[in-house]
C-alpha cells in the first residue's frame, strides 16, 4: 500500500512538473495588418497562447489610413472598454480576423485614428461588425469585410508566463517531499 502511494505521489509530481514546464507562454511580437486600401499598420504586443489572439500594446509609426500617412497613434485602447464600459476589456486583434476590438488614435480626443469592432460587445450593440476611420471629430464607419483583412505575425520572441511558475514550484516541492519521505 505504501509503495503504491509513493508511486502515485511520484506520478502526480511528474505531471505537475510537466504542466509547469509546458504551460503555453505568451509571445512578444509585432503584427502587420492591412485592411484593403483603408489601413496599413504594424501593431506591437503579445501573441497569446492560442496562437491567434494578439493583445495590442501600441501601434508603430508609419501607419497609413485611407492611403494617407497617419500621425503617431499613441492612444490605444479597447473600443468595448471606452465606448461600452466593458470592465477589463483590452485592445485585441486576431490573426484570422474573427475578433477585433481596438481603438487607436493620435490622443484621447480621437480626432484622428481608426477602430475595429468585430465579434465584440460594441459590434453586437451597434448591430454589426465595423471598421471606422476617425478624422476631425467625424467617424466614418463601414461594414467589416473579412476578405479585406490580412494580418501577418512578425518577430516572435517567447515571454515566460508567470502562471506556470506556481505549477513548477509545486512539482519541485512535491519531489522534495517525496524524497524526504523515502529517506525515513
Amino acid at each position: 500500500m505504501r509503495k503504491s502511494l509513493k508511486r502515485l505521489g511520484a506520478v502526480a509530481t511528474a505531471v505537475t512538473l510537466a504542466a509547469g514546464l509546458t504551460a503555453s507562454a505568451a509571445t512578444a511580437a509585432t503584427v502587420s495588418v492591412t485592411y484593403g486600401l483603408l489601413l496599413s499598420a504594424t501593431f506591437e504586443g503579445t501573441l497569446q497562447g492560442d496562437g491567434n489572439t494578439f493583445l495590442v500594446t501600441g501601434v508603430q509609426d508609419f501607419a497609413t489610413i485611407a492611403g494617407l500617412p497617419a500621425a503617431s497613434l499613441t492612444f490605444v485602447t479597447s473600443y468595448d472598454a471606452l465606448g461600452f464600459a466593458v470592465p477589463g476589456a483590452l485592445p485585441t486583434i486576431s490573426l484570422d480576423g474573427s475578433s477585433l476590438d481596438i481603438l487607436a488614435c493620435e490622443d484621447a480626443t480621437c480626432e484622428g485614428g481608426f477602430l475595429f469592432a468585430v465579434n465584440s460587445v460594441a459590434s453586437a450593440t451597434i448591430g454589426g461588425d465595423i471598421f471606422a476611420r476617425l478624422t476631425s471629430g467625424t467617424t466614418t464607419p463601414t461594414a467589416f469585410v473579412p476578405s479585406a483583412y490580412s494580418a501577418t505575425l512578425n518577430e516572435a520572441a517567447p515571454v515566460p508566463l508567470p502562471a506556470g511558475l506556481p505549477l513548477l514550484l509545486a512539482g519541485i516541492g512535491g519531489l522534495a517531499l517525496l524524497r524526504r519521505r523515502t529517506r525515513r
